[in-house]
């Protein structure tokens, strides 16, 4: 018996660690709307904004006085592949700095080159 490996994408922001950090949140891939919560229980983005925006009293983020703007751009298609559109990744960019972003933290990774 294999294990399925399903991906998602996104941060968790209802985390109590990080809901006191969001400033907004937006996604470009999956429908969502106003949300940039994964459909599943992929840590990997929450984990990302953790380490630095974390407002853990224990465990505090490198700088925890930041704020976080979530935009969710990719995501799990069901059978194990991303669903990843370059212009939706655009868009999202252009959305994080008109809300007041200054530095982007982007964890991607694999797949084969795109334009």
């Amino acid at each position: 018996m294999h294990a399925t490996i399903r991906r998602y994408e996104g941060v968790d922001t209802t985390h109590p660690a990080l809901k006191p950090a969001v400033i907004a949140e937006r996604d470009f891939i999956g429908g969502n709307g106003n949300s940039a919560m994964p459909d599943g229980n992929d840590a990997h983005g929450t984990a990302c904004a953790g380490v630095v925006l974390s407002r853990d009293k224990k465990f505090p983020g490198i700088a925890p006085r930041c704020g976080l703007i979530a935009a969710r751009i990719a995501m799990d298609d069901g059978t194990g592949n991303w669903i990843f559109d370059d212009f939706a990744t655009a868009d999202a960019i252009d959305w994080c700095w008109r809300q007041g972003a200054a530095v982007l933290s982007n964890s991607w990774g694999g797949g084969a080159p795109s334009d």
